[in-house]
């Protein structure tokens, strides 16, 4: 390619950072153009596509970059991740354990085959590749909450709060963590912990439901019924209650 090239891929990489996508688009579909056998640039152009939710172009370019690099195990996982979006489970399969096959040394594999796995309710392959992928990577503090969630909701409370914890560690502002952990607690009864991650839920996004509806439990079971039942109101979706009012909760 020459120097001109170069540069406009330069500049696609700086869109794609700072997230305008269709800027980075229109620049590689106009290289690709005269670099019909540069597979690293189809691979680039259907990661683009993912990002812009058009998994049907981004599969043509990923399948066209896999062609030309049938070998390449990263060009799989991001195949899998598009057919996985489109709901195509078996071909999304397929593509992870090829490319568990070409590299097994893939936190990004194992993490994206246990996202599979748990959108199609198979908790016990999730677990096992959220695992790898923390055994290869212990920065992915997607995976440690994605464990502690499954943990949890089979009632392996108490390990399910370390795993969600090491996720917190990673991430102190990861919404999801910080309330599923909350949940825990208050399945422990640990009302003092569940509050304070519940609160800072509501802290972070005053729109969550689930924590509003473990923080009104906390609230009933501290005796408090009007703050109780008014944080549970966005979740069951009973009249708000108020001392002074006449109105009944359905």
């Amino acid at each position: 390619m020459s120097n001109k090239e170069d540069n406009l891929i330069e500049l696609a990489l700086n869109y794609f950072k700072e997230k305008n996508f269709e800027k980075a688009k229109e620049i590689i579909l106009s290289i690709v153009e005269h670099n019909h056998d540069n597979h690293a640039l189809k691979h680039f152009l259907g990661i683009i596509f993912l990002e812009l939710k058009d998994n049907i172009l981004a599969l043509e370019s990923i399948n066209a970059a896999i062609d030309l690099d049938p070998k390449n195990s990263s060009y799989l996982i991001t195949a899998g991740i598009a057919y996985k979006n489109i709901g195509k489970y078996k071909d999304a399969l397929r593509c992870f354990n090829q490319s568990e096959n070409l590299n097994p040394k893939s936190s990004k594999l194992y993490f994206n085959r246990a996202n599979l796995y748990l959108e199609n309710e198979n908790h016990i392959d999730a677990l096992n590749d959220y695992k790898k992928s923390i055994a290869l990577d212990s920065k992915l503090f997607q995976a440690f909450y994605h464990i502690g969630d499954i943990l949890s909701e089979k009632d392996q409370v108490k390990e399910s709060i370390n795993y969600l914890s090491n996720a917190i560690l990673l991430n102190p502002s990861y919404e999801e963590a910080l309330c599923s952990r909350g949940i825990a607690f208050l399945k422990l009864r640990r009302m003092n912990d569940a509050k304070k991650d519940l609160e800072k839920v509501i802290y972070l996004n005053n729109a969550n439901k689930r924590a509003k509806a473990g923080l009104g439990e906390i609230f009933l079971h501290q005796g408090d019924l009007e703050d109780g039942l008014n944080m549970m109101h966005d979740f069951y979706g009973f009249i708000r209650f108020s001392k002074n009012s006449e109105h009944k909760i359905i």
